[in-house]
């Protein structure tokens, strides 16, 4: 047995359908941002000498992973958080446990391979408050950062120029 599309059924179906569909999405949007916010949380919890918070309106994180900081000729291990708008540098302090080292934005910064590589699988960050040479563990690890790094930079640099051409009309509405 089927429904004819002509039925007088289909239409109060496909409305129930719709609506059931938009809960749906809207619970699963939900759970994401609930499940994000716990990382965030755990996050927090794990640093060491960090005054701030790390729970931010429109905040996301979006990777972590260990990364070598290369200085002065020796690499040292550090742990980065990857979130929309920051790039977290930590070092790690025991299981599951790191040290704040500092906060870089990612609005301003720059991520570019070395002109001339010094250790393999190395690339630049730049940011207003840092300039780091980072080094992973192989090239396909080097690709990913560098690749998530950029997106979360287009991203950021989108959402900033979208608010202030909002906060432009919305002033000129008000003269």
């Amino acid at each position: 047995m089927y429904t004819c599309v002509t039925h007088y059924c289909l239409s109060p179906s496909a409305e129930a359908l719709e609506i059931i569909s938009e809960a749906a999405d809207h619970s699963n949007d939900r759970i994401k941002e609930l499940e994000n916010s716990n990382t965030i949380l755990s996050i927090q919890r794990s640093l060491q000498d960090f005054e701030g918070t790390l729970l931010a309106p429109g905040r996301l994180f979006v990777r972590k992973g260990q990364l070598q900081k290369f200085s002065r000729k020796t690499t040292t291990p550090r742990m980065f958080f990857l979130f929309s708008d920051m790039l977290l540098h930590t070092e790690p302090a025991g299981t599951d446990e790191y040290k704040f080292k500092n906060e870089m934005p990612i609005f301003m910064m720059k991520v570019e391979e070395p002109v001339v590589s010094l250790v393999p699988h190395s690339f630049n960050v730049e940011s207003t408050t840092r300039s780091l040479i980072l080094v992973a563990s192989s090239e396909p690890e080097k690709k990913e950062w560098m690749m998530a790094l950029r997106k979360g930079i287009g991203e950021e640099r989108k959402k900033r120029a979208s608010l202030r051409r909002e906060l432009s009309v919305g002033s000129k509405n008000h003269t």
